[in-house]
Parts: structure tokens; C-alpha cells; sequence
């Protein structure tokens, strides 16, 4: 198949399909990735679309991961009617997401507001401000039905996530700067989202909702907030994509390209990361039984989660204090730290506000 002229040319798009560069640098790039294509990528059937082509899958994800088509930067044999079908659908299905996210975080609120605090210790129920609160619907929505190996919900990793963030935030970072926390808790929370509702290779998940960072972004401007895009652009990186035959990129090659994607985006990342990895390596580590077959594959994450925090702590210096500081508190908070700072549940059941978000965006794509 001969290859378009500028076909996937942009840098960001060509890492997304091709992470692992799987082409020899002998070989055409192009031409080794439309073969790639034609061969391997799988069809999807979308919600209002229909059965999507190989193809067609690509320029839905490339819509789906904030890059529009309409700038004539990614080129696809694709009839330029169903080009702009493909299109809008995505956009429309990702606003009416991000709406159905932002009314279920409005009633959260009305319901807390309509509960009268008997005194002012009743404060534990509390939700967080917008921001934070939408971050975490979407969290609900993207792990429904997802569990930790532990057993655990997964929104329970996000949700600790959120908390190791803001525990060592308040150790490190003068006042001030409270938007941008919250900001940053809002990754957290998502951090994981379009990796358990979009697969990045092609196979949509079968889901009612499909969260993205399309989605994110829509749901910031709707809450006026212009760094919009470009924590919606972090979220994208902090998904650990595949390439056209499903391997996913090697874990230190990902915490490399999120740490030398441009600033504020590397920073974003740098601290999401650092808070992720301190939950998944230190407090809530996969246990190593010693029979356990799979005991080598463990110790060899636990060695690739090391490099990766040094990876992480290495770019921290080229941060002002006291944010350079901020990573080497992160990695320091503990089990007993965490427990303090965990967010009391009662006021927030993940399941019935996922199933809600569910309900309002099929109303919606049925209207």
C-alpha cells in the first residue's frame, strides 16, 4: 500500500500508534505503518457509527486524543463525508459525557447542600470543590465493575492517589497555589480512566461510556477552566499506549516521554506519576508469596518502578524549589499517612453515581 504524503506525521500521533517503533529505520515509516494497518488493526462498532474500519478506528482514537481533523495534519484514505461524520459524532459523544459527568457532580452537590450539618465537626462527608468532584465521577464511570488484585474497587487507586498528591502537597508547596492542586487531584483521579474504557489499539471495551481525554477536556471548559487543554493533553500521556499489535510500550520508554513532553505538561505528569508509582510500588505493593509462580515477573516490576522513581526524582531538579521537593515527599508518604488523609466514602458511592452517569448519557445520545 503506498503510503500518503503526510499521512501520521505529527509526532505526538505517531508515538500514540506506534510506541514501540516496531519499524527498522531501514524501512519506510510510513509504509511499515499502513502495512502494519491493513494487517493487524481491528475493526470497532461505535455507538452511532456503526462497524468502523480499520482506518476509521484510527481517525476516531487521533479525534478521541484532542487532535482535529480538520487541519488536514493527519491524512487517512477515509471518503471525506464519513471523515466528517466520524468527526462530529466523536465530538458530540464526548459532550454529551462530559455533560452527564458535570450535572451527576451539580446533584452530589445539591444533595450534601440539602443535608443540614448538625454542628461544625460534621465535615468528614464533605465533597470536595468542582474540580476535584468531577475528576472523581469520572474516576467512578471509567473503574466501574474494575477491581484491584487486592480485591479493593479500583477507584480506590485513583482515589489514594488523589490523597498521597495532597498529603505531600501541604508539606512542600507554600499557599497559593490551591487551583493548581486542584488540578492535579483531578489527574489523579483520571489518571487510569481512558485506559479502562478505551483501548488504545483499536477493540473499544464494551462500555456504555467510553472516557477519554476529549472528555476531559469539554468537562474543564465547561467549568471555565483554561488550562483545559493541557491537562487534558497530560492525561494522554499518562496512558500507557499500544502499538497496532496490542504490546504496550516498555514502562520506562512511557515515564520518558511524559517527562520531555513541553512545560506545564511534563511537570503535570512528573508529579501524577510520582503518586501513582508510591502507591502501586510502596503502600500497595502486589505481595510476594514465595511459591508464587509469577514471583520473578513481581521482583522485576518492583526493580522497574526503582528506575522509574529515579527517572522521576532526576527531572524533579530542573523544577524551582519547593516543587523540586515535592516528588521526594510524595515517595516518602506512608501507609499511616495515607489512612489519615483518605477521603471518608459515605458521602460518595461509586457504583450508584456510575450507573447515574450511564443513565444520563444514554438519555442523551437517545434524545
Amino acid at each position: 500500500m503506498k503510503p500518503m504524503s503526510n499521512a501520521l506525521t505529527l509526532p505526538e500521533l505517531r508515538e500514540f500508534y506506534d510506541p514501540a517503533e516496531l519499524h527498522t529505520k531501514d524501512q519506510e515509516q510510513d509504509m511499515v505503518f499502513f502495512d502494519r494497518v491493513a494487517s493487524t488493526r481491528y475493526s470497532a462498532i461505535v455507538h452511532g457509527l456503526g462497524r468502523l474500519t480499520g482506518h476509521e478506528v484510527i481517525w476516531d482514537e487521533a479525534i478521541q486524543m484532542l487532535y482535529d481533523p480538520e487541519d488536514d495534519s493527519v491524512e487517512l484514505p477515509i471518503d471525506a463525508e464519513r471523515k466528517k461524520e466520524i468527526y462530529w459524532h466523536a465530538s458530540g459523544y464526548a459532550e454529551k459525557v462530559a455533560a452527564s459527568i458535570l450535572e451527576e457532580a451539580d446533584g452530589l452537590v445539591m444533595d450534601r447542600d440539602r443535608v443540614p450539618q448538625l454542628n461544625t465537626q460534621v465535615r468528614l462527608n464533605t465533597l470536595p470543590n468542582k474540580v476535584v468532584l468531577t475528576g472523581k465521577v469520572m474516576a467512578a464511570v471509567a473503574h466501574d465493575g474494575v477491581f484491584r488484585r487486592n480485591g479493593r474497587d479500583y477507584i480506590s487507586h485513583p482515589s489514594d492517589v488523589a490523597s498521597i498528591l495532597s498529603a505531600a502537597w501541604r508539606r512542600s508547596v507554600p499557599d497559593g497555589h490551591e487551583q493548581e492542586l486542584d488540578l492535579l487531584s483531578f489527574l489523579a483521579y483520571t489518571h487510569d480512566g481512558p485506559e479502562d474504557s478505551i483501548d488504545a489499539y483499536g477493540r473499544y471495551i464494551g462500555r456504555t461510556v467510553v472516557i477519554t481525554p476529549l472528555v476531559t477536556k469539554k468537562l474543564l471548559l465547561m467549568q471555565g477552566i483554561p488550562e483545559a487543554d493541557e491537562i487534558a493533553k497530560t492525561q494522554f500521556l499518562l496512558m500507557r499506549t499500544r502499538d497496532t499489535e496490542g504490546y504496550r510500550m516498555e514502562y520506562l520508554d512511557y515515564v520518558k516521554r511524559g517527562l520531555n513532553a513541553a512545560d506545564p505538561l511534563w511537570k503535570h505528569f512528573l508529579y501524577t506519576k510520582t503518586a501513582d508509582i508510591t502507591h502501586n510500588a510502596n503502600i500497595e505493593p502486589d505481595p510476594l508469596v514465595l511459591d508464587d509462580e509469577k514471583i520473578q515477573h513481581k521482583l522485576d516490576k518492583k526493580l522497574t518502578y526503582e528506575l522509574a522513581q529515579r527517572e522521576l526524582l532526576e527531572a524533579a531538579e530542573r523544577l524551582d524549589a519547593p516543587f523540586t521537593l515535592l516528588p521526594h515527599r510524595i515517595l516518602a508518604v506512608t501507609k499511616e499517612v495515607l489512612q489519615r488523609e483518605r477521603t471518608k466514602e459515605s458521602s460518595f458511592d461509586a457504583k450508584v453515581v456510575a450507573k447515574s452517569v450511564r443513565e444520563r448519557v444514554m438519555g442523551k445520545l437517545a434524545a
